[in-house]
This record gives structure tokens, sequence and C-alpha cells, in this order.
């Protein structure tokens, strides 16, 4: 499960500097909570232009830490906009386990 945030990309200018912050907490299939392994959790960015032919784009933008604090880690990232990212019609950025092959 991943939790997804599509952004305004008409706000999306080369060389914009974003810094995204977030609370996050774990929990087992019995919601009490569990403390991230290595790499449980990253951010990545994706982005896409065309309705069906798709050109796509996946970067990584940050791993949350294992610093566990009254059950929540914080999870910070900053993301400077290129000129790729900057001329797709579509970014999102993804929250959630890592897909194969991007770390």
């Amino acid at each position: 499960m991943a939790l997804t945030y599509f952004l305004d990309t008409h706000c999306l200018t080369e060389g914009s500097t974003y810094q995204f912050t977030a609370m996050v907490t774990l929990t087992d299939g019995e919601g009490k909570p569990k403390e991230c392994a290595d790499r449980c959790v990253v951010a990545w960015a994706m982005m896409f232009s065309g309705a069906s032919d798709r050109t796509t784009s996946i970067e990584l933008l940050g791993v949350m830490g294992s610093e566990y604090v009254a059950g929540w880690n914080e999870f910070t990232f900053t993301v400077t906009v290129d000129e790729m990212m900057a001329s797709f019609e579509y970014v999102a950025v993804v929250f959630g386990r890592p897909p194969t092959g991007l770390c």
C-alpha cells in the first residue's frame, strides 16, 4: 500500500526547491506500533506525460530513517525541480515500500 499525492505541475518551475516533512507511524496487522527496518518506507516521484502513449520516469526522493520516538518517525526530504521533472505533465510524490529496483 502506498500514499500518493499529485502535485500541481503549474507550480513546478525548474530550479525551485521544496521541503517535504511527514510524521509517520507504522503498525502491524493488529494495530500495534512497529519499528521501521532498513528502507521499509521511501518516497519517490512518479512522473508521466500523455494518456495512451505514456512517458514515465521514477526518481528516489528520500528514505525514512530508523529513529523512532513515541511511536513516530519523522520523514523529511528536499527536492529541487530539475529540467526533466519540470517537463512532465503529471508528477506525484509516493510514500510506501520501494518498487523493485528503486533502491
